[in-house]
């Protein structure tokens, strides 16, 4: 019985032979055919562009329903940690009135934030967040001054040497401040900290007294600065207490050893801590030195 086989075409001879499955050759589809296969497609983007729609028309809704429902407009503002006074100059500054019944949405927190900083140095550690659904708080702290700045103006400085407030005279409820004068600290903005370094060394001097010798900060009526010479400490019985500019630190530990041995500062007219290992000063009846 004879044995017949189907020749294979080259093309599939070929591909075979460098691993390749063989092509699939395309089928021949009848016009009817292609018309439903078209209306599918069609089907189906037209499915999708309504899937969009709806979906964007529910974004919409939602979007003006958070920007004009009443349930999200603001009812109350809360301000902590500041007294009554400064809470209400506070409502006034940020127009509490016209921020109540306006959408919390609407309202920036950084923008806020920015007025109370520029408009109220006086403040710091200023944060204003939102309480959803109709609230915002606002939470700082009063900046207390440290010194007097007496230059051509009069200005309120405090121990981070930011500019609380530019005055004409001595406040009333600030009376024992001492002053920083002597030096001219060029442009000062207010709620800005100074650049000046030798108005940072009389801070500096006067934070340390304050925190390690109470009784003798009590006593600081000015304090003079010389750019070339160093400070001078000026004290209420007329006392002058001379520093230079570096290791301030340890002149004033030698400071406080110097008037614990002394125990008044009426029994000098001056001291000077501006030389190393030695300490100059004069009594109120005659000049000597200590080693």
């Amino acid at each position: 019985m004879p044995f017949y086989w189907r020749k294979e075409p080259e093309v599939d001879r070929i591909l075979r032979r460098k691993g390749r499955r063989k092509i699939r050759r395309p089928r021949h589809t009848s016009p009817l055919q292609r018309i439903k296969q078209l209306a599918l497609t069609f089907l189906r983007l037209f499915a999708i562009l309504m899937m969009i729609c709806v979906v964007s028309f529910v974004l919409r809704a939602f979007y003006f329903f958070i920007l004009e429902s009443d349930y999200f407009r603001v009812e109350k503002i809360i301000i902590e940690g500041l007294n009554e006074e400064t809470r209400k100059e506070l409502s006034t500054v940020i127009g509490a009135k016209s921020l109540e019944h306006t959408n919390i949405f609407r309202i920036s927190t950084k923008s806020l934030k920015k007025t109370i900083t520029e408009k109220m140095p006086k403040l710091a550690d200023v944060e204003v967040k939102k309480l959803y659904p109709s609230k915002i708080l606002i939470t700082a702290r009063m900046r207390k001054p440290l010194v007097y700045l007496g230059t051509k103006d009069l200005f309120l400085i405090d121990r981070e040497g930011v500019v609380i407030e530019n005055i004409k005279r001595v406040r009333e409820d600030l009376p024992d401040l001492p002053f920083i004068t002597g030096v001219q600290p060029g442009s000062l903005q207010l709620g800005k900290p100074i650049n000046n370094q030798h108005i940072i060394c009389a801070l500096e001097v006067l934070i340390v007294l304050k925190r390690g010798n109470p009784s003798l900060y009590q006593k600081v009526s000015e304090i003079n600065i010389d750019e070339q010479k160093g400070l001078t400490i000026v004290l209420l019985d007329k006392t002058k207490i001379r520093l230079s500019y570096h290791n301030l630190r340890q002149q004033l530990a030698a400071l406080d050893a110097f008037l614990r041995r002394i125990k008044d500062t009426s029994r000098i007219k001056y001291a000077d801590f501006r030389f190393k290992d030695q300490i100059v000063y004069m009594p109120s009846e005659q000049v000597s030195f200590a080693q």
